[in-house]
């Protein structure tokens, strides 16, 4: 069972992440089929404890992070610290945060905020990947 406290402090931000893989992760019902997938998608939420750590992941089975797209609007956005080719997967995947927070939408500047405050009250980490097993998953770490 995910700890109380962890699940007060984390539960806004959760949300959206989920609502995220809906809006950003999962194809519409056409592309999906075209891809040889059911028309409807999956969203996972789980939690789960690891080796001292309570682990929450979200997954969708959706068409994965575009990798190029997010290091374009990186770039866009002036995040860019190094050249581009010596970025890693989950450093380029990690820019979603901050993207979001330079986005217009307010509430996900606001809700991003909440995390990464909640992150260094917590001591969790922030995990992101993308790949051809790992469609889209944002994966939390709450040491216990």
């Amino acid at each position: 069972e995910v700890h109380k406290n962890i699940a007060e402090h984390i539960g806004d931000p959760l949300m959206h992440i989920v609502r995220n893989s809906m809006d950003h992760g999962i194809e519409l019902p056409d592309e999906r089929k075209a891809a040889g997938k059911s028309e409807q998608g999956m969203i996972i939420l789980s939690a789960q404890n690891e080796g001292g750590e309570v682990v929450i992941k979200i997954r969708d089975d959706g068409g994965g992070m575009n990798r190029e797209k997010i290091m374009s609007k990186a770039r866009e956005k002036g995040l860019l610290t190094k050249p581009e080719e010596d970025y890693t997967d989950q450093e380029v995947f990690g820019f979603i945060f901050a993207i979001c927070a330079m986005q217009h939408n307010r509430y996900s500047a606001i809700i991003l905020q909440q995390l990464m405050h909640k992150r260094t009250l917590l001591s969790h980490s922030i995990g992101v990947r993308s790949g051809e097993d790992d469609n889209g998953v944002v994966e939390l770490s709450q040491l216990i």
